[in-house]
């Protein structure tokens, strides 16, 4: 019994591997890298049933398959752990979180306590609407300037000034010259603002929400039609966060990392599902952190010269927002100026 127990946990690990090794070809086995983190766990622990129960053969072979689950995230956790400290070149430096809200919070007045807590100059916000619609609102004595987009679900706050703002969609891309005739595109929710910094030099935000990565082309289309809206913007000055609903190593964040052609500098950090999703489903919060997958990003320009990167705490959402100082160069940022006219609402 114990060996055909091993020997059916040693099938499983071999089914698991070739679905995570499929996933740059088949849309369907990527959902499984992005639970990577989990699904190596699960697969150690395979690995050393078999070890202890399984035949002589099994011994070497369930291992192998293990390492072949874990091997394509290793990257990302070596260089969450390599990452070199935050250097700054005497230009200024802003503290930034993104956050998704979710629309069922289950204690928004404790979200926004907490948020402000971080001290932020600029929050992006994801899902402000439903149970947590009222978050902005209470953040607004804290955070003066801010910036909607479709009935909140992405949403930009700040203690510095928005000089401008708007909505990236295919409506926005139609006012810009030369793209009048533009034919449709499918867009994320996503507020973007331009904002005057302490020093006189500007930045531009997003706050972007992207949708679920099954099925994949869905999103596909989304990613396509965020990178030619943020093309319109100076992209060293150019920051982006939000829900992107995809997750290391999956190939579907490997394409953001692609067609952006932005830095991403959140690596490693799980905020994907929060305690509070349990409290809300089952009522019951469980006492340790639950957290799988990391699907919040923040994608930066190279005017942003170093950075630290942390995960909040727990805010009744069920995700957990990511808070990071960046420290800019101050050659771009005094050469940085608002958004060009034509580029305007």
């Amino acid at each position: 019994m114990r060996r055909f127990f091993a020997f059916t946990v040693t099938l499983g690990l071999g089914v698991l591997a070739v679905l995570i090794w499929l996933a740059p070809v088949w849309n369907v086995a990527d959902l499984f890298r992005q639970f990577w983190a989990p699904l190596t766990l699960a697969a150690i622990l395979a690995a050393l049933t078999v070890v202890i129960f399984g035949k002589k053969r099994l011994r070497w072979i369930a291992p192998v398959l293990a390492i072949m689950v874990a091997l394509p995230g290793l990257g990302e956790v070596w260089r969450s752990v390599a990452a070199a400290p935050p250097t700054s070149g005497g230009g200024p430096d802003i503290t930034i979180v993104t956050h998704n809200l979710w629309g069922r919070n289950t204690s928004p007045v404790s979200a926004a306590t907490r948020l402000t807590a971080l001290d932020a100059d600029i929050v992006a916000l994801q899902e402000a609407f439903g149970t947590a619609w009222t978050v902005p609102d209470l953040l607004s004595e804290d955070y003066p300037y801010r910036a909607d987009c479709e009935n909140y679900a992405s949403t930009i706050v700040s203690r510095l000034e928005i000089t401008d703002s708007g909505c990236l969609d295919w409506w926005w891309w139609r006012t810009l010259d030369g793209h009048r005739d533009a034919d449709f595109f499918h867009a994320p929710p996503a507020a973007w603002a331009t904002i005057r910094l302490a020093d006189g030099g500007f930045i531009t935000v997003v706050s972007v929400h992207m949708t679920w990565p099954d099925p994949l082309r869905h999103q596909n289309d989304q990613r396509r039609g965020l990178a030619r809206l943020l093309s319109a913007f100076p992209q060293d000055r150019l920051i982006v966060m939000g829900d992107f609903n995809a997750s290391s190593p999956s190939s579907a964040l490997s394409r953001f990392d692609r067609d952006l052609g932005l830095r991403r500098i959140t690596r490693g950090i799980a905020t994907w599902p929060s305690q509070s999703l349990w409290n809300n489903r089952f009522g019951v919060t469980p006492p340790v952190p639950t957290m799988m997958t990391g699907i919040d990003h923040i994608f930066v320009g190279e005017d942003v010269l170093g950075w630290e990167v942390q995960r909040g705490p727990d805010t009744g959402s069920d995700h957990r927002p990511i808070w990071a100082r960046i420290f800019l160069t101050p050659l771009g940022m005094q050469e940085a100026g608002p958004v060009p006219q034509e580029l305007r609402d």
